[in-house]
Parts: C-alpha cells; sequence; structure tokens
C-alpha cells in the first residue's frame, strides 16, 4: 500500500520458501494477493489452487476467507462474476462466523465492485450501501470504498460526480501518505475528466497515474494509466501517427497484463485512427481483433465489437451490413439499459451508444434517404424515454428523505429571509438528497425492453393532417426529415454553432421583456433582438421546409439544446399549431394514448407567485366540480393525491430547473418542493398536464438527447400532453394567457391547439404578455 511493491514481492517469495508448511500456505495466499495488486489475476489464480485446499484442510477461517476474496478478486478480472460473487459471498460467511465485522463489510464492497465490473449498477448500489452502512457502524473508515463508489458512478456515465470524488480521494490519499491508492485515484480522476468533456485534464491525471504506477513497478496498472492517456488524445481530436502508436503499444500492453476490456477498447481506438490516416492494413487487423469479441464479456465490450464489425463492413462497401452492425450494437446497450430502474441511470446509458449512433446517423445521411436518416435518429433519441416506468417501491425511508427535504427547504428560506446562518441546512440538504439518490438508483430495472422505434407508416397514420419535422444534429450541421401525408424528404439545414448562438440571443431578449429590465428604448431594442433572432432561426430551420409542410400543423423534434426554444416566435409558427416531443417515437405513444375514464380537474397554486391563487380560482369556476387547492391546503402529499391519474391537471407555483440534478427539479407547494422524485411515485401521472411556472419546460439534455426534469419525466408515467415554459415569465403575467387556454380546452382543443388560440387573445404591444405568450410551449399530443 505504501507503494514498495518489489520489496514485498522479495520479501514474501522467501517467506513461502523457508516457512513452514502451513504458514507458508498463508504466505502463498497473501502472495496471490499481490499478484493482484500488480495485475496478474491468472499467476495469481494458479497460486491459490496450489493453497486454498491446504487452507481449507488446516480449518482456518480467517485465512482460508482471505484466499477466497483473492480468487474472487482474480475471478472478477478475468470476468468470471458469478464466481466470483460466489466467493466472496462465502468469505463474507466465513468473517461473520469469526466475529470479524470489519472484513464481512469488505465483503459486501468487493460484491459491489464485482457486480460493478457486470454492468449490474442496482445490485452494486446496493451492496456498496450496505457496506458503507456497516463501516459506519463500526466507526472506522471505508477504505477505498469512495474510490469503487466514483468507478461505478463513472461506469453509469456520471462523469462529473465521478470526477469530484476522484479528485477527493486524489488529495485525501497523498495525505495519508497511501501512494499504492493515490495512484488509483489519479487513474480514475483521468477516465472521470475525459467522460466530463476535459480530455487535456484526463491526460495530465493520466501521465501522474502511469509515473505512479512505474515507479512502483505496476505493470498492469501502468498500462491501464497508458489506456486512460490514449483515451484522452482520442477526445480530442488527435489523429497523429504519435497516437496510432501509443495506441497499438499500449493495446499490447494490455493484452499482455490480461486486461482484455481495455485492450479491446485500445485496439479500437488504433483501428479508427488508422482508418483516419488512411493506413487500412493495420486498421483492418486491429478492428478485425476487437469485432471477434462482439459476443462475449461485458455490454459495452460487445458493444464496441459491433462497432468494430460496422467499421470493417463500411470499408469493404457493405453499408447493409454495416447497419445491421450498428443495430445490434445499440440492441446491445438497449438491454443494459432495462437492466436499470432509475430514470438518471438509464438516461445516462445512452452515453455508452453515442459513437454507434453517430456513425448509424452519419451513414443515413450520405445515404440521402429521408427514412434512415429517421430511423438513426429515432433509434437514440430519448431512448430511456421508451423504456416502461420501474417505480421505486413504497419505501418509507425514502419517502421520510424527500418530506424531511421540504423542511430543510422551508427553513433555508426562512433563515435566508433573517440573515440567520444557513451552512448547516445546506449540509443537511445535501445529505438527503445523496439518500435519495442512492435509495432511486437501487431500483432495478425489469429487462422489458424498450418500445419499438415509430415506422412512417404509423406515424402517418397518427399525424393525419400534422406534419413532422424531425431535426438531427450531426457533425455541427442540422438535417431535417419532413413526413407528409406519408411522404418523407431530407432537407439539409443551419449549422449547429450559429442556431445555438441565436438560441443564446433569443432567450436573452424574452428575459429582458419578461421583466421589462431597462427604459423603454431598451425594451423596444429587446424586442427587436427577440424579432431578428426569431428571423434567422427561421431561415436555417424551418423556412426551408415551407413547400414540404405546407400550412399544416406541426409535430416538431428538435435536438435536445433545441427544447429551449420558444418555437411560436419564429415567423414558420406563427398563429401555428405546434407541438413538440422528446422523439416522434414518444410522440406516437402519447398519440395513440387513451384518456382515464375518470375527467378530474387538479387546480393547484403554489405560494409566493403572484396572481397563483386568483388564476387558480377563476380556472376553478371554468371547471365545475375540479379539485382546488390553494395556500396551506397545497402540501406535496395533496397536491400528489389530487394528481395520481387526472385527466387534466394545472398547477400555478414556482418552478426549480436543477441543473446539476434535473431529477432534483421542483415545484414549490406550501410545504416545500415537490420533486421529480415525488412525481416518480405516482401510479399515473396526469393525463394532461399545464405547468404554469418559470422553466418548467427546462430539461437537462444528455448523450441521445435524453431530456431529464420535470416535463420530461412525465411521458414514462403516462401523460400524453403538457404545456410548460421554458423561459422565465414575470409572476401574474401568464393568467390571461392560461384562461385563454382553459377556455378552448373546454371547447375541446388539443393543447397545442387551444395554446396557439389563447397565445392570438393577448396583447401584442404589452412586453410581458409578448414573453408569456413565447414562453410556453405544448410538449406530447393531445
Amino acid at each position: 500500500m505504501a507503494g514498495m511493491t518489489k520489496r514485498a514481492m522479495r520479501v514474501l517469495e522467501t517467506a513461502v520458501e523457508s516457512l513452514p508448511a502451513n504458514d507458508a500456505a498463508q504466505a502463498t495466499a497473501q502472495l496471490a494477493s499481490l499478484h493482484l495488486v500488480i495485475g496478474e489475476p491468472h499467476e495469481a489464480l494458479r497460486l491459490l489452487k496450489r493453497t486454498i485446499p491446504v487452507l481449507r484442510r488446516q480449518i482456518d477461517a480467517l485465512w482460508y476467507a482471505r484466499a477466497l476474496t483473492s480468487r474472487g478478486v482474480a475471478q472478477t478480472r478475468l470476468g468470471r462474476f458469478a464466481a466470483a460473487d460466489r466467493d466472496f459471498a462465502a468469505a463474507e460467511i466465513l468473517f461473520v462466523s469469526q466475529g470479524d465485522a470489519f472484513d464481512a463489510a469488505g465483503m459486501r464492497q468487493n460484491r459491489g465492485w464485482n457486480a460493478a465490473y457486470a454492468g449490474d449498477i442496482p445490485a452494486a448500489l446496493e451492496h456498496y450501501d450496505a457496506a458503507e452502512l456497516a463501516f459506519a457502524e463500526l466507526g472506522v473508515p471505508g477504505g477505498d470504498l469512495p474510490l469503487d463508489r466514483a468507478e461505478l458512478l463513472l461506469r453509469a456515465g456520471l462523469g462529473i460526480e465521478a470526477r469530484a470524488m476522484a479528485d477527493q480521494a486524489v488529495e485525501q490519499l497523498a495525505a495519508a501518505g497511501m501512494r499504492g491508492l493515490r495512484a488509483n485515484a489519479l487513474l480514475l480522476a483521468s477516465q472521470a475528466a475525459l467522460a466530463s468533456g476535459e480530455p487535456a485534464l484526463a491526460l495530465r491525471r493520466a501521465a501522474q497515474a502511469r509515473s505512479e504506477f512505474g515507479r512502483q513497478s505496476l505493470r498492469g496498472w501502468k498500462a491501464l494509466a497508458g489506456y486512460a492517456a490514449v483515451r484522452a488524445r482520442w477526445g480530442a481530436g488527435d489523429l497523429s501517427t504519435r497516437s496510432l502508436r501509443l495506441a497499438c503499444t499500449n493495446a499490447h500492453e494490455l493484452t499482455a497484463a490480461r486486461l482484455m476490456g481495455p485492450a479491446l477498447d485500445a485496439r479500437l481506438i488504433a483501428g479508427r485512427t488508422a482508418l483516419a490516416l488512411g493506413r487500412r492494413p493495420e486498421a483492418r487487423h486491429e478492428l478485425a481483433y476487437v469485432a471477434h469479441a462482439r459476443t462475449q464479456g461485458t455490454a459495452e465490450q460487445r458493444s464496441r465489437g459491433w462497432m468494430a464489425a460496422a467499421l470493417l463492413r463500411i470499408d469493404e462497401g457493405q453499408r447493409p451490413s454495416a447497419f445491421r452492425a450498428l443495430r445490434a450494437g445499440l440492441a446491445v446497450i438497449d438491454r443494459h439499459r432495462a437492466t436499470m430502474g432509475a430514470t438518471e441511470l438509464r438516461a445516462h446509458a445512452s452515453n455508452h451508444a453515442t459513437d454507434l449512433a453517430t456513425l448509424g446517423q452519419r451513414l443515413a445521411i450520405e445515404s440521402g434517404r429521408p427514412a434512415a436518416v429517421l430511423e438513426w435518429t429515432e433509434r437514440w433519441r430519448g431512448a430511456a424515454l421508451r423504456l416502461p416506468p420501474v417505480r421505486p417501491p413504497d419505501d418509507a425511508e425514502l419517502a421520510a428523505d424527500l418530506a424531511a427535504l421540504r423542511d430543510v427547504h422551508t427553513e433555508l428560506q426562512r433563515a435566508a429571509a433573517e440573515g440567520a446562518p444557513t451552512v448547516s441546512m445546506a449540509r443537511r440538504r445535501a445529505a438527503l438528497e445523496a439518500s435519495v439518490l442512492r435509495r432511486t438508483r437501487r431500483v432495478s430495472g425489469t429487462a422489458v425492453e424498450a418500445d419499438l422505434i415509430a415506422t412512417p407508416h404509423d406515424l402517418t397514420t397518427a399525424l393525419r393532417d400534422a406534419a413532422l419535422v424531425e431535426l438531427a444534429a450531426v457533425d455541427d450541421h442540422i438535417v431535417g426529415v419532413t413526413l407528409v401525408d406519408g411522404r418523407l424528404q431530407l432537407h439539409p439545414l443551419g449549422d449547429v454553432p450559429t442556431v445555438l448562438s441565436e438560441l443564446d440571443s433569443i432567450r436573452f431578449s424574452l428575459r429582458r421583456l419578461a421583466f421589462a429590465h431597462g427604459s423603454a428604448a431598451s425594451v423596444a431594442g429587446a424586442r427587436a433582438a427577440a424579432t431578428h433572432s426569431a428571423r434567422l432561426l427561421d431561415e436555417l430551420l424551418l423556412a426551408p421546409l415551407s413547400r414540404a409542410i405546407g400550412d399544416r400543423r406541426l409535430v416538431v423534434v428538435p435536438p435536445g439544446g433545441l427544447h429551449t426554444l420558444p418555437w411560436s416566435l419564429l415567423p414558420s409558427c406563427a398563429n401555428r399549431d405546434v407541438t413538440i416531443a422528446p422523439s416522434a417515437t414518444t410522440w406516437l405513444r402519447c398519440a395513440q394514448s387513451k384518456p382515464p375514464r375518470a375527467k378530474r380537474v387538479v387546480l393547484v397554486a403554489g405560494p409566493g407567485l403572484a396572481g397563483a391563487d386568483d388564476e387558480v380560482l377563476g380556472l376553478g369556476a371554468l371547471h365545475r366540480g375540479s379539485i382546488v387547492l390553494t395556500g396551506g391546503a397545497a402540501t406535496a402529499a395533496a397536491t400528489s393525491a389530487a394528481l395520481d391519474g387526472a385527466a387534466l391537471a394545472h398547477v400555478a407555483a414556482h418552478g426549480t430547473f436543477r441543473g446539476d440534478n434535473p431529477l432534483f427539479s421542483s415545484l414549490v407547494l406550501a410545504d416545500g418542493p415537490l420533486t421529480v422524485y415525488d412525481l416518480e411515485r405516482l401510479t399515473r401521472a396526469p393525463y394532461r398536464f399545464i405547468l404554469s411556472s418559470c422553466d418548467s419546460g427546462i430539461a437537462g439534455v444528455r448523450a441521445g438527447d435524453e431530456l431529464m426534469g420535470l416535463a420530461a419525466a412525465m411521458f414514462p408515467l403516462g401523460t400524453a400532453g403538457i404545456v410548460a415554459s421554458v423561459v422565465p415569465v414575470p409572476d401574474g403575467a401568464t393568467r390571461p394567457l392560461m384562461v385563454a387556454l382553459h377556455e378552448r380546452l373546454i371547447e375541446g382543443a388539443t393543447l397545442s391547439g387551444a395554446l396557439a388560440n389563447a397565445r392570438a387573445t393577448l396583447d401584442p404591444e404589452d412586453p410581458a404578455q409578448y414573453a408569456a405568450g413565447a414562453a410556453f410551449v405544448a410538449i406530447g399530443a393531445h
């Protein structure tokens, strides 16, 4: 652990040779453990095969348990996960029988580590939580448990969380003088930095880790640090001959150390780099090696194997066969995603499909076939939303944590208003949020595969007289696919950087209009800027489609970054019925869904929102017999009970979007925030849901255009249509729009049609009403 590996090896080898047989067996078990440390699992197994029978005959439970532990670690390293779990479970029983609670807790940690390598994230989290609780009850630190947790977060696609945990471990281990574990933490920090989009930092951390492992003569770990450097260079777009040479060398180092998963990935990077450099023989050699692994190993390894197979087939000119390989790779990720129950983990699983899906989209665009572009955009887009929901168990402790979060929120607001200290309460809130995360992430999936992606035929039937516009962003360019009366067309559109720049401009201008910042001239300037940006965005996105879409109703499926666009401001959308959808597949499911038999209407007003009570009471007069919750009656519990299975729900409350974890985004009620985690506990979300609050339609965007936020979370739970805002709106400015919206709904309009008609009743000269009308979008169907 101090990094003196060579010395440790000499001492143990001498001990094995000089000690009596029984003691030599124990020293052999320790020597096997050291071979694991230096990355030699096969040698460790060879030694353990010799010593485990001796230790079993000695009836020495502790040493027998230690040897089983080492064998379990070796089995995990070699991908024999079921055998490893049996060894760890048996060792745990032996440690408990000897009253060794500390090592028994370590076995739960090892079982979590093994499950993480096997790709069973919910099981890994459950084991880690049990281990942490056991260590806490003993009053001792959990050793390298934080590193194991960080590695698991990284595997789950939560790079930012993993990086923070790894960076903290680097500092703590350096202070403790534990050079061995510090090198592991540096390696993990490198991997997490790359996952967080910082390849330069990842390369520096990898170099530090490689140097440290080299000083300790840890060949296997040194090879893994080299692998981190290879991945960082690839992530930075370095396609040089030097990068190719380093990747090939590293692949051989990893193979020699029997680290087959990383070795395959290094070979895949080498193959892709060689392709980019035009060195086909080298590329084909490396890719063929990786392609052989497409039917074995973890989900990540198999998906990489299919990626390599697809690249080989493209090089051979076999495009149809390449598409089949890419579909097979995505199917591997889809099955892996289905094993998870937590919305957050499902969304992040799309990280593993990025390369496969992007290559499929690129090939589809090159083919010029709009049906192929639609298929490959839909295969990846919003895949987590296609899965049936897995609601958290009826967990009293989870419910208690969520209730405690509301209490802390109220205390924090009160303390902040009074100028009192808030540090301890902020810590309490962070601890509660961490507890909620752990409980929800442990939920396993149902292994039920996602809905099949929508076909043009099914979409045509559901669209009727509407037009579908699906936009895809590939290689910084946007293409559009239109589906009108059964006819698909492909359209080249604007470039991504320009579109995003104008999107930022229009949102900034709308915020100024909403709150009338500055002089009259300044407000007029903001209006002009918004109009200018809207015209440019229209020219980039929709105007080129005018001949295809005519004046039809629109169903727009944008890439993730454009879900915050106030579409009604674009000239092509003026006075038009427009609905937005996370994917065409999600829209189709919403369009085909049936409303609940009970026509229950729920109207809720949260605290501190000017005009909310008047808005809700006025709507109550329109909807006779509705459930109206205002003031102290609008608690989280009462609201959740009313929302469950409602035909129409309207919540006028302050909304908060949490970029760090969108599932903690919330609506503020009388007793505190109602988060997405609370809403996921509903049996069935409201069929139609209107969120009359700021930023209620904002979602965090993850790989695969996975959307995470208040609005997006409702679709898997049964909501068919939502009206929500994508930019801030001033308190009290929404009432005229909402009254007009509900009047049209009562008349039988769809949500998108009602919103378009309601928007037309507003005063276009009033900056606040103009901004409020633009802020709200219809999402979904019905």
